[in-house]
């Protein structure tokens, strides 16, 4: 009996073990974010100061609103990553980029706040696949670092900031955005081609910033797309006429 009890124990051991194994939990949810929906990690009025750490590859939205972030990065791309809602921080700069190509090298996301002007080449984006970006109600000076490593962008939100210029580059490579918002920043001109590259582009709101006229370029390219463009609550020296119903 007693030699029939070992090749016993020894299976029994086996098999708690492989149970074990194949029972052992998901990595942890970040605390003190809730992932109570797989895809959607949710931290949102969390009292964040920093990004929570072990955001899985998993993960295909992102709640870091309602928080104290003066700063968003993350330290690797998370390809399944579609949405990202920002807003109600306190971010005054924002970049996509993990790392630049920058003058031959790459430079690593932590770095390149020192940099002056960044680089608009070789962005390594922590968002590559990125559909919906909302950074509302923040303290931006200027549209998002590394746009142009998330070329499948569809909706830019960026209403109640401090943007006061864009350049023409910074939006041209996102060919699939539907819908910018900017309503409620300090914009006080636009360059007469600045979203001709915008052939999907549906929605424009331009409403309650610091312009005082709209260049007949811009408002012809606008018309032929069929863009609805809200332009209420500007300084504007002769009243616009309305572009595309809005």
């Amino acid at each position: 009996m007693a030699v029939a009890q070992g090749p016993f124990l020894a299976a029994v051991l086996l098999f708690v073990s492989l149970g074990l194994h194949r029972s052992s939990p998901l990595p942890a949810c970040p605390e003190p974010c809730t992932c109570q929906r797989a895809p959607l990690l949710n931290c949102s009025s969390s009292g964040l100061s920093l990004v929570p750490q072990g955001i899985q590859d998993s993960v295909t939205e992102l709640d870091l609103s309602h928080n104290l972030l003066d700063s968003v990065t993350l330290d690797q791309p998370h390809r399944n990553l579609k949405n990202v809602w920002l807003g109600n921080n306190s971010i005054t700069r924002l970049s996509l980029c993990i790392e630049r190509k920058v003058g031959g090298r790459y430079v690593s996301g932590r770095h390149l706040r020192r940099l002056r002007p960044w680089s608009k080449q070789g962005c390594v984006s922590w968002a590559p696949t990125l559909q919906l970006l909302s950074v509302e109600r923040n303290q931006l000076e200027q549209l998002p670092e590394g746009l142009e490593g998330s070329e499948s962008l569809q909706v830019l939100q960026l209403s109640f900031n401090r943007i006061s210029t864009l350049r023409q580059e910074d939006l041209s490579h996102l060919r699939q955005l539907k819908e910018l918002h900017l309503q409620h920043n300090l914009i006080t001109s636009l360059h007469p081609q600045m979203f001709q590259e915008l052939a999907q582009l549906q929605v424009l709101d331009l409403s309650f910033n610091m312009l005082t006229s709209l260049h007949p370029l811009m408002y012809v390219s606008l018309r032929n797309m069929g863009v609805h463009v809200r332009l209420g609550g500007n300084r504007w020296q002769k009243r616009p006429a309305t572009v595309g119903g809005g």
